[in-house]
């Protein structure tokens, strides 16, 4: 397994699943869609793009890596669509967002080919933009190689360590999580 998040997709995305997080959640009770990091989504009227508002206030973990903004936005879906190493649901992004602007730092316009599962792909139900820092990217660099650091997310754990083909390793980062309070230290997912 993996640690770029453009790399990994549908099942085997649990493994960094503590540390990230989507536009569009589900709710677990209900298998409905809920805001997550966008507070508001929906189709413009010219049914061609799609307005997100993004939640305010949520910080990146693993660092001082700022807020999640739009940038972080266009720079997850970029990193996703542009590079050839991308997950198998890259193909499906490719064809389906002509681009995404951001309109301000709370808001983006994703400029879709009209497709009925858009909003389910970009959930965490299924393909999913897991979304990263754009301030990581800019500091450290696409981290390709298989013992680096994964990149920063939102998610209420920190990546911590790791041993391929073994573990990976989570921890609570120092400031409260927006959504979750982790009830442990540490999380440790081990591959059996």
């Amino acid at each position: 397994l993996t640690s770029h998040p453009r790399k990994v997709c549908c099942n085997d995305h649990h493994q960094l699943r503590p540390m990230y997080e989507n536009l569009i959640g589900i709710q677990a009770e209900t298998g409905k869609m809920a805001p997550q990091l966008a507070t508001e989504w929906g189709l413009e009227p010219d049914g061609q793009s799609v307005r997100f508002k993004l939640r305010r206030g949520v910080k990146f973990n693993g660092g001082d890596w700022g807020d999640f903004s739009a940038r972080d936005v266009v720079h997850s879906w970029e990193a996703l669509v542009g590079n050839a190493d991308s997950h198998g649901r890259s193909v499906y992004w490719r064809a389906t967002v002509k681009k995404i602007d951001a309109v301000n730092e709370q808001e983006v316009l994703m400029h879709i080919v009209p497709e009925a599962q858009i909003f389910n792909g970009i959930s965490e139900l299924y393909g999913q933009v897991l979304m990263h820092s754009k301030a990581y990217f800019d500091a450290k660099g696409d981290t390709k190689a298989e013992d680096l650091t994964p990149p920063a997310g939102t998610g209420p754990y920190q990546y911590q360590a790791r041993d391929l083909s073994s573990y990976i390793r989570f921890e609570r980062p120092s400031f409260a999580h927006w959504r979750a309070a982790p009830d442990f230290r540490e999380l440790e997912i081990r591959w059996i």
